[in-house]
């Protein structure tokens, strides 16, 4: 069987001494990718020469600057632009991808080809919480495709969850959904993969095949502290779903309660503006007041009481870093 091409991207910005493990996890893996991306996005450290050094050792390695600092979206969208592959997989220039990954979510692709992307299990640290849990283990028990209309069931149920990383998209699909928009911030990639997939389905592989740490220092970390930011953020989600391109996307959003992991501050956009009260569903009433009980309590819960809930509930990794995809999320 023929796997479908792959461009893996990576936009870095002064993180020269972290790219050699980053590309290492690539090089490494069963089945390689088309090409490999690294942009240089203005650093002012070693990075270029560290880029170019990676891309002797290998043909897959392809290096690239930006004549200025343009930021990590506009640098996300000119590497959907140099890219060829089929599929687009974004890397922080800090992140290593776990072995495997390439192969089991081309293979699955490949059987798939009308999915806006395919994600797996993430396997999440909160280093100032002192937590780790695993996000996506509801999903499903086996490797599969699923529908926008099986998608809406799972949503209704709490359970349509999986994290960007690591996450393959479908390039095309990705451009012409409009890429990823820079007055939506840290939470564009969400907003292009799942307008996305509620159109045309996604693939999952219920395996931890990625792993992220949450820092309050990052780019999302800080704008996550920014009450008014987010709130701006929020409402220009609601704003671009309103677009006629995205309407059957919240059509399935909205029946099934999809903005509702954005909290109390979602939940009152769309309480207290009148364009936006089709969203209020009973559906989204109540898991929206659920996720935001629950981020209120595990600032006031002692990390000791929340390792607790997250083993009972079934997020917790097990040793050696199996999920147990069983559980729902």
């Amino acid at each position: 069987m023929k796997l479908p091409s792959l461009t893996i991207f990576v936009p870095n910005l002064n993180h020269g001494r972290h790219l050699p493990a980053c590309v290492a996890s690539v090089l490494s893996q069963s089945v390689l990718p088309t090409e490999l991306i690294l942009l240089d996005d203005g650093s002012t450290d070693d990075s270029v020469a560290v880029m170019e050094s990676l891309a002797r050792q290998s043909p897959v390695v392809k290096v690239y600057r930006n004549e200025r600092n343009l930021g990590v979206i506009a640098s996300m969208n000119r590497g959907l632009d140099l890219a060829t592959g089929d599929y687009f997989l974004g890397l922080a220039a800090d992140d290593c991808l776990l072995p495997g990954v390439v192969e089991k979510m081309l293979k699955l692709l490949a059987h798939h080809p009308q999915a806006a992307f395919c994600g797996a299990i993430t396997h999440c640290r909160d280093a100032g919480a002192g937590l780790e849990y695993l996000y996506g283990t509801g999903v499903a028990d086996h490797a599969c495709y699923l529908s926008p209309d099986e998608m809406v069931r799972l949503s209704r149920a709490g359970r349509m969850h999986m994290f960007a990383t690591p996450m393959m998209v479908h390039r095309q699909q990705l451009v012409a959904n409009g890429k990823y928009y820079p007055e939506l911030k840290w939470c564009t990639d969400w907003f292009a993969v799942w307008t996305a997939g509620y159109q045309t389905g996604v693939c999952h592989v219920p395996e931890v095949l990625g792993e992220f740490t949450k820092d309050s220092t990052s780019y999302s970390g800080r704008g996550m502290q920014n009450t008014a930011e987010r709130f701006a953020i929020y409402r220009a989600m609601l704003d671009h779903l309103a677009r006629p391109q995205y309407q059957e996307a919240a059509r399935r959003m909205r029946e099934g309660a999809a903005l509702a992991q954005f909290g109390k501050e979602m939940l009152w956009l769309v309480l207290r503006h009148r364009e936006y009260r089709h969203f209020l569903t009973p559906v989204y009433l109540w898991q929206a007041s659920w996720w935001s009980l629950r981020a209120e309590v595990k600032k006031l819960l002692p990390a000791s009481l929340s390792r607790l809930y997250f083993r009972l509930a079934g997020y917790a990794p097990r040793r050696g870093g199996s999920a147990s995809p069983a559980k729902a999320h």
